[in-house]
């Protein structure tokens, strides 16, 4: 695909339950380090996937190659038929309209307002009179339950937990057909975690989303997946629902489970 082009994608709906996104035999390395060995699977479309795996592990590195913040060495990443591997700068505008990424430290502007944040994209990508604007970020607002009074604020007079809320705001303000969240309740307490781990299953259910989450907070993912991809060894050692992953007879999975070390990591 020429770097110069847009990228085109096919915009015939994916069927739920059928692959939207597929890693096939990616590989990767920073320096000697040897991330994935031959990371392979499927994202099904309208699914919750949550990836869970010890750290340094290289749950992060997965959804930053897909939207382009990290390339892979080898193997192919397809999004609607399409390799994302080798795609330029240019076309990689097109996928993160796309595949909307929540960060773990919700990376807001301090100089905008809760209310210039969340319509950033906005006036980056559509061409929205200022009307449609305040409609759409107001919206997000209700999602989220802040008040909209909460729109004059800088992130700086926010919690931890409402900063990451905004941050998810202004991720789905867009209306992506994927959403990535790296870490979503890392560092929150547990009133924030139980608040942001409602909207992410809230936001899957109500708008139809395909999610990937990387977490550490266990509570978490038995609650919002619809699947868990655990990795291990530098691939994907077990995938399936929360309720196989919770009944599989694997030991490296269940000792994980239990918080219990892997000697060989």
């Amino acid at each position: 695909m020429c770097a110069g082009f847009a990228v085109q994608f096919d915009e015939t709906p994916v069927p739920a339950g059928e692959p939207l996104i597929r890693y096939v035999h990616v590989q990767k390395a920073f320096g000697s380090k040897r991330i994935y060995e031959d990371l392979h699977f499927d994202v099904l479309s309208g699914e919750t996937l949550t990836i869970l795996g010890g750290s340094g592990q290289g749950k992060s590195v997965m959804i930053k190659i897909l939207i382009g913040l990290l390339t892979a060495d080898t193997g192919q990443i397809l999004y609607r038929g399409v390799d994302l591997t080798h795609l330029s700068e240019f076309q990689l505008i097109e996928v993160r309209k796309r595949i909307s990424m929540v960060f773990q430290l919700a990376a807001l502007f301090d100089s905008l307002t809760v209310f210039e944040n969340i319509a950033y994209p906005l006036r980056e990508h559509l061409r929205l009179e200022e009307t449609a604007i305040r409609e759409r970020v107001e919206a997000q607002l209700d999602l989220i339950n802040l008040p909209r009074s909460f729109a004059a604020r800088y992130p700086s007079e926010l919690s931890g937990g409402m900063r990451k809320l905004v941050g998810l705001a202004r991720s789905i303000v867009m209306q992506p057909e994927v959403i990535l969240y790296d870490e979503p309740t890392t560092g929150l307490d547990p009133e924030s975690t139980v608040r942001v781990n409602k909207l992410i299953r809230t936001v899957q259910q109500e708008r139809g989303v395909t999610a990937m989450v990387i977490t550490h907070d266990m509570g978490g993912a038995f609650y919002f997946s619809d699947r868990i991809a655990f990795l291990s060894g530098r691939r994907i050692h077990r995938i399936g629902t929360v309720q196989e992953m919770r009944n599989a007879e694997d030991e490296i999975l269940q000792n994980f489970l239990r918080g219990i070390p892997d000697e060989e990591e």
